[in-house]
């Protein structure tokens, strides 16, 4: 079986839903986007319901501290995940807690 990704379902999101949800401000886009791809579904089967879900992404101070985390990363030359800054040396190379929990010993 091939899996489909809910990122991948944004492609799919119509020119008309695209613009609609581009002019809300940040709660209703993110909300919009979280509704429409489906990803509120998936957060169900994992016991999220759609008002948790709707006011994490409503959460401002939130979005904004995984921006500066974000942004704090890029000047760190962090680009993807699982990436690790361990005693100031970037660990691209753990990809598992194995290897993780050899590297803290």
């Amino acid at each position: 079986m091939r899996r489909k990704y809910w990122l991948a379902k944004t492609k799919n999101i119509s020119a008309a839903t695209q613009a609609k949800l581009k002019a809300e401000d940040l709660v209703g886009f993110m909300t919009g986007v979280y509704t429409e791809i489906g990803l509120s579904t998936i957060m169900q089967q994992r016991g999220v319901t759609v008002a948790q879900g709707k006011a994490c992404l409503a959460d401002k101070a939130a979005f904004d501290t995984i921006i500066d985390m974000t942004d704090e990363g890029g000047r760190l030359g962090l680009n993807g995940t699982p990436t690790f800054l361990i005693n100031g040396k970037v660990q691209d190379h753990i990809h598992d807690f194995q290897a993780l929990k050899s590297i803290l010993k």
